[in-house]
C-alpha cells in the first residue's frame, strides 16, 4: 500500500481552484479525513492492528449534517485519496440489502454462525467500508446494523459513512429502539463522529430550479407525460415487475408507474433499489400534496428518491407542487428536506439523461 502525494487537502484545494467556493466547514472535515487517512496508509496487511496512541480513532468516521453541504463530495475526496486502499463502496440500503441476500443464503447452507458469515461474505478483501445516507427505516436492519459494523471494525476494516443524523437520532422513535442503542454507543465510542456544519445546501444553490420537469396536474398532466412516453425509443411496451408486489409499464429503459403503484403499495427498499439498477428513466404520475396522513407512502417516496438518485436514473414526475411543496407535515420535515434538495439537484443540466427528456 503506497500514498497517492494527494492527500484530501491536496483534492479539495484543487476543486476550489476549479469551481468550489472554500468553506470553512467542509475544511475541518478534510482535516479530519486526512488524519484517518494517515493511519490507513500506516497501516500494513490486513486484520486487526494495534495503533499508536496519537492515532485518531481507527474505526473511521461518521460524517453528518444537513442536505447539500457536501458530505459526499468530500467522502469522494477522500476515496481519491486512497488509490491503493481496498474499498468497497455502497447505499446503506444496497449494503443491507446484500447482508441479508447472503444470510438467506447462510441460513440455508445450516452456517453455524450465519449473520458472520453473511457479513465477511461482503466486507471480504476490503480495507474501508463506505456507507453512503445511512438512515435506519426497518426494525430489521435496525436490529443487527450493530453486529454489522462490529464485525467490520473487529476485522481491522475502518467505516467511513455519511448521514443527515447524529448517531443518537437514528431510529428515534423506532419500535423496539432500546435494543438499537448499542449500536448508537458503538459509533460513538469507535468512529470519529464529524458534524459538517454551514448554512449552505450547494445542490439548490448551483442552479435555482422551482420544479423538476414536472407536468402540472392541471389542463395537461395526461397528455405531456404521454407526449414524453411517446418520444422514448419505439421497443415496445412490456411490464416491468420488481419484488412481490411491483408491477409498472416498461418502454426500453423507462418505466411509467402513478405515485401509489410505487409508495402506495407494500414495497421495501431492495424493491426500489432493484428498479433503480435495472432503468435509466422513471416516470411517476399523479403524485398528489402529501401530509402526516401519508406516513408510509412519504416514507416509501424519500427510499424511492435515495435509490433513483444513487443510480443517476433520470426522473419526470407528475405533480402539481413543486419539490418544497410536496410534503406539508411535521414528521418527516427533516428527512424530506434531503428528498426536495436531491430533487433539485436531478433538475440540473448536468444530471445524467437530462438532455434526453427535454
Amino acid at each position: 500500500m503506497t500514498s497517492t502525494g494527494r492527500d484530501v487537502r491536496t483534492i479539495y484545494d484543487e476543486k476550489v481552484a476549479a469551481d468550489l467556493r472554500r468553506d470553512p466547514d467542509q475544511e475541518q472535515v478534510v482535516a479530519r479525513l486526512d488524519a484517518l487517512r494517515s493511519v490507513l496508509l500506516r497501516r500494513r496487511g490486513f486484520g486487526p492492528r494495534r495503533l499508536l496512541s496519537r492515532d485518531p480513532p481507527a474505526g473511521g468516521v461518521y460524517l453528518w449534517g444537513e442536505v447539500g453541504r457536501g458530505k459526499s463530495m468530500l467522502v469522494d475526496m477522500f476515496i481519491r485519496s486512497l488509490e491503493d486502499v481496498p474499498i468497497r463502496r455502497a447505499h446503506f440500503h444496497a449494503f443491507m440489502r446484500d447482508i441479508h441476500k447472503a444470510l438467506h443464503a447462510e441460513r440455508a447452507d445450516a452456517s453455524a454462525d450465519p449473520i458472520t458469515a453473511a457479513i465477511d461474505t461482503q466486507i471480504r478483501g476490503q480495507r474501508l467500508l463506505v456507507l453512503d445516507e445511512l438512515e435506519i427505516t426497518d426494525i430489521v436492519d435496525a436490529m443487527i446494523v450493530g453486529r454489522v459494523f462490529d464485525r467490520v471494525l473487529s476485522r481491522g476494516i475502518s467505516i467511513a459513512t455519511t448521514s443527515n443524523r447524529a448517531p443518537s437520532d437514528l431510529y428515534r422513535d423506532g419500535l423496539k429502539r432500546d435494543l438499537f442503542v448499542p449500536f448508537v454507543d458503538l459509533v460513538e465510542d469507535r468512529l470519529d463522529v464529524i458534524r459538517l456544519g454551514g448554512a449552505r445546501d450547494y445542490r439548490r444553490s448551483a442552479h435555482e430550479v422551482p420544479s423538476l420537469r414536472r407536468i402540472p396536474a392541471e389542463g395537461r398532466l395526461g397528455r405531456g407525460l404521454d407526449e414524453i412516453w411517446a418520444a422514448l425509443p419505439d421497443t415496445g411496451e412490456s411490464w416491468f415487475e420488481f419484488g412481490r408486489r411491483g408491477r409498472i409499464r416498461q418502454k426500453g429503459t423507462a418505466v411509467r408507474a402513478p405515485f401509489a403503484a410505487l409508495c402506495s403499495t407494500a414495497l421495501a427498499p431492495a424493491d426500489f433499489l432493484n428498479l433503480a439498477e435495472a432503468v435509466e428513466t422513471v416516470m411517476i404520475e399523479d403524485i398528489p400534496a402529501l401530509s402526516d396522513r401519508d406516513r408510509d407512502a412519504v416514507r416509501r417516496f424519500m427510499i424511492l428518491i435515495d435509490a433513483l438518485y444513487d443510480a443517476g436514473c433520470d426522473l419526470v414526475l407528475g405533480a402539481a407542487p413543486a419539490p418544497d411543496e410536496l410534503y406539508r407535515g411535521d414528521i418527516f420535515a427533516e428527512a424530506f428536506a434531503r428528498t426536495a434538495s436531491r430533487l433539485h439537484e436531478m433538475a440540473g443540466p448536468g444530471w445524467p439523461g437530462h438532455s434526453q427528456l427535454t
